[in-house]
């Protein structure tokens, strides 16, 4: 027995010594990744990665953020505005424990590695306001706890790829602002976790996808200056958590369902320019009661505009410029005067339209807060109102 005891302390240092190597395998793998990122780095200006040397551990390197259960692996890397010029290497697979990678508004250059589709702990990954190019990698769609996606703002090619409707878990994606070619993928109205969808201002074509509407919890959908073309599907007016939709700079037709603000309830925003929408304004468009920009410009919307538009309290954009909209008798300007009681107005805006006969007087009854009044191109007759001074904004 004495000579087990006198023997411990042997074995105690021996497994000491087999434990050891491991975590610092830990270590030397987040290590040499981050080392290899910064290998690829050209352009420092802000001196960001000099701290990232042997002196420190590279868990307090700037930027650099490791886990409370593993504290030698890397969870979260924080590149932020740092004017940082170079390409995303692809050793960054290495940080296996990464749910964090954010290298937004720099100017990274070159394409997003495939290899970060193999990050399985991957949460949130911000790429926007770079210089990047080439195409999305369908490999992202293996990223499976991913939640925010944000490519915004690069000169990303190619289309959208299915894949993401793989990423179940996503709430937020936005690519807008890039080269994206091709249709909406039908299979991304299987994101039902999906708030935030921004396609804006690429080259997308095709159709809206009536899937879309099966996105019930989706707030903000973004699809402007695109070349899509079609009626907007009616399952998009059906989404009751929408608070902003911006369908603006595209070839969409039809017209606007009539009971449109039925569901509606929570929209702020409204933005269909620009497209060749015909019909009439709905008149349950009232029904959309928080509403505070309506932006109808450049389409071929006709009738009357309805005059309980001026029960939307909230409103302070009404922009209907460049329609064939009317007002041929007085009782169709009765509009103008039930905006008397939107408080909040700063832009009115029928330019262009086939607006016949005398301003009404209530004109100069809008509210103080008013800054831009377009009128031109209608068929007025008669003289503007005399105090119309009172608008002194």
């Amino acid at each position: 027995m004495a000579k087990i005891v006198s023997l411990l302390p042997l074995y105690l240092l021996l497994i000491s010594s087999f434990v050891l190597p491991v975590k610092s395998f830990d270590n030397v793998t987040d290590m040499y990744a981050l080392r290899s990122f910064k290998s690829s780095i050209y352009g420092d200006p802000t001196g960001t990665l000099f701290s990232w040397n042997h002196s420190l551990h590279h868990c307090h390197w700037k930027g650099v953020v490791c886990g409370r259960r593993h504290p030698d692996r890397v969870t979260a890397l924080n590149l932020d505005s740092l004017q940082l010029t170079g390409c995303i290497s692809s050793s960054l697979t290495n940080l296996t424990f990464l749910q964090r990678l954010s290298l937004s508004n720099n100017n990274l250059i070159g394409s997003i590695p495939e290899e970060l589709g193999l990050l399985g702990r991957l949460k949130f990954l911000n790429l926007s306001e770079n210089s990047l190019s080439g195409n999305i990698p369908s490999t992202i769609g293996n990223c499976s706890k991913l939640k925010v996606l944000h490519i915004e703002s690069n000169h990303i090619q190619g289309t959208i790829p299915s894949q993401l409707a793989q990423c179940s878990k996503l709430t937020y994606i936005s690519l807008r602002e890039n080269f994206l070619i091709g249709t909406i993928p039908p299979i991304l109205g299987n994101l039902t976790n999906l708030s935030v969808l921004k396609f804006s201002l690429n080259n997308l074509n095709g159709t809206i996808p009536a899937s879309l509407g099966q996105l019930q919890l989706l707030e903000t959908l973004l699809l402007g200056f695109n070349n899509l073309f079609g009626e907007i599907p009616e399952s998009i007016f059906n989404i009751s958590s929408m608070l902003v939709l911006s369908l603006p700079g595209n070839q969409l037709e039809g017209s606007l369902p009539s009971n449109m603000c039925d569901t509606y309830s929570n929209l702020r925003s409204l933005y269909l320019s620009d497209n060749q929408l015909k019909g009439l304004i709905p008149s349950s468009i009232s029904n959309c009661s928080v509403l505070g920009k309506i932006v109808f410009a450049i389409n071929s919307f006709t009738g009357i505009i309805p005059s309980n538009i001026g029960s939307l309290k909230n409103l302070f954009v009404l922009e209907m410029s460049e329609n064939k909209l009317e007002a041929k008798k007085p009782s169709d300007w009765s509009f103008i005067d039930a905006l008397v009681n939107c408080t909040l107005l700063e832009v009115l805006n029928l330019g262009s339209n086939q607006l016949q006969g005398i301003l009404p007087n209530s004109i100069v009854n809008l509210s103080s807060t008013l800054y831009e009044i377009g009128l031109w191109m209608n068929q007025f007759s008669g003289s503007i109102p005399a105090a119309i001074g009172r608008l002194t904004n």
